[in-house]
């Protein structure tokens, strides 16, 4: 059975939001908290949705319209951005070269 968007852990990160002025003089234990679910999140899902981060909507729509951009080039474009070695997790990776 596919996962779906409700399996997708959702973690309250406003102990770490970008809105604090100074997010590690906050409560510890409320930090500690955040990494333990996050951390559990990223161990057992894969993957995790952040609520009360502080970052704007205007700012991830920007961010996936780029990716969206990005995406929509052609392969010969996109091989400019390849990973030039392997163990790399920056860069372009053609369709089915990862395992």
């Amino acid at each position: 059975m596919a996962a779906t968007v409700t399996d997708i852990p959702v973690v309250d990160f406003s102990a770490m939001s970008l809105d604090n002025k100074d997010p590690l003089s906050e409560n510890g234990q409320a930090i500690r908290i955040v990494a333990n679910e996050v951390y559990r999140a990223f161990s057992t899902t894969g993957f995790v949705y952040l609520k009360n981060h502080g970052i704007s909507k205007e700012t991830v729509n920007t961010v996936f319209e780029t990716f969206d951009q990005f995406f929509n080039l052609s392969p010969e474009v996109k091989a400019k951005y390849a990973k030039t070695d392997v163990t790399s997790a920056n860069g372009w990776d053609a369709v089915e070269r990862e395992r």
